[in-house]
């Protein structure tokens, strides 16, 4: 009796477990699922295709992996980058898209007094308001008339460059092509740039506010009839910066009894720096004070100055004979002027007006980077 009972029971339990498939199923397809569970793409299945909720295809915190990496789906620490996310040397992820450091391509140099050009140097790629630009394999040259030449902000007009003027030099974004323009160091600056997209990138500056669309390239000094001047003397890049020897000075053979410092020579040598580099400078010959009770001083004056030395300065004692002594005095300093153009005169005194200090052979000679 009890055996043929158990019959039925297993068949009704049988045909109620079909029920509650069928329903499930039917649940599953209203939902959007097939039976056997199958999630849209690029999303995880993490309910072993059982698929009975919209949940089943949701991985909290990173729903979607299919490379466009949006707010919802990472932790942010800003809106502008994933938050901490480094990969690899110089890379980072921002805004989803990894960025390479900035590049440090290109060199500006003189070409002739009235051209100069940035070249390629260390790659050929220039990084101008975000986007990444070639440098042509021909250079990028500008003349020093009929040129981009900014005045006040970020106003400029075609015109010829001043005389006697110090400049800052920029590239930037001509339809796509790189083209150089001029910002008078008097109105203008430069500092790394502090907009997304482009931050970290030298800049030129109005006011201390970055001009992100003109990438810093270098430094320019004309001369009084308004042109270029030779690499070291009057131009400077900012990229790639090698040691130049700006114009030496041959002095030939001079000499004073001026008790106070006096230059001693009409010639100087001129020299551009930027605000971080130091100037190197060594003057040469062979000297005599011809007073043994006296004490004569030579050294190098700045701005072409001497009534402030630049240390160190090197004392010659007299020693009442015509036996020169040799002369080897070197300095090496970031001198007063922050940056820009820089002129040294080879002074000097006897210690008194009635000895007389003389130097033969006398020579200076310069060292800056750029």
């Amino acid at each position: 009796m009890g055996h043929r009972m158990t019959r039925p029971r297993a068949r009704f339990l049988g045909a109620l477990a079909l029920v509650v498939a069928v329903l499930a199923s039917a649940q599953a397809r209203a939902q959007g699922y097939s039976p056997t569970g199958t999630c849209s793409a690029h999303q995880w299945n993490y309910a072993y295709g059982s698929m009975t909720t919209a949940a089943d295809c949701l991985q909290p915190g990173f729903a979607d992996i299919s490379g466009t990496v949006g707010s919802s789906q990472l932790p942010l620490a800003t809106t502008g980058a994933v938050g901490g996310v480094k990969i690899g040397a110089g890379l980072g992820v921002s805004s989803g898209t990894v960025s390479a450091a900035p590049p440090q391509s290109g060199y500006f140099s003189y070409s002739s007094a009235t051209l100069v050009e940035f070249c390629p140097e260390n790659g050929a790629v220039a990084q101008v308001a975000g986007a990444l630009l070639t440098i042509q394999s021909s250079c990028v040259t500008a003349a020093n008339t009929s040129v981009q030449v900014f005045s006040t902000g970020s106003s400029s007009s075609a015109a010829s460059l001043a005389n006697s003027t110090l400049y800052y030099v920029g590239v930037l974004n001509n339809s796509g092509a790189l083209a150089i323009a001029f910002f008078p160091a008097s109105a203008y600056g430069h500092a790394p740039d502090t907009t997304s997209g482009n931050l970290g990138v030298e800049v030129i500056t109005s006011s201390g506010s970055p001009l992100t669309s003109y990438t810093l390239v270098g430094m320019a000094y004309t001369s009084a009839s308004g042109q270029f001047q030779a690499q070291g003397t009057g131009t400077l890049s900012w990229f790639n910066r090698v040691l130049l020897k700006a114009s030496p000075a041959t002095l030939g053979n001079v000499s004073t009894s001026a008790g106070s410092t006096v230059s001693l020579s009409s010639s100087v040598v001129a020299a551009m720096k930027w605000a971080a580099d130091d100037l190197q400078g060594i003057l040469v010959g062979s000297v005599l004070e011809n007073n043994a009770s006296g004490t004569g001083t030579v050294g190098f004056g700045q701005n072409g100055a001497c009534s402030s030395l630049v240390n160190p300065s090197a004392s010659i004692a007299g020693n009442g004979s015509s036996i020169y002594a040799p002369l080897s005095l070197l300095f090496f300093a970031n001198l007063a002027s922050a940056e820009g153009y820089e002129t040294l005169a080879a002074c000097g005194n006897s210690g008194s007006s009635s000895y007389t200090l003389t130097v033969n052979g006398l020579g200076m000679y310069v060292q800056t980077r750029g």
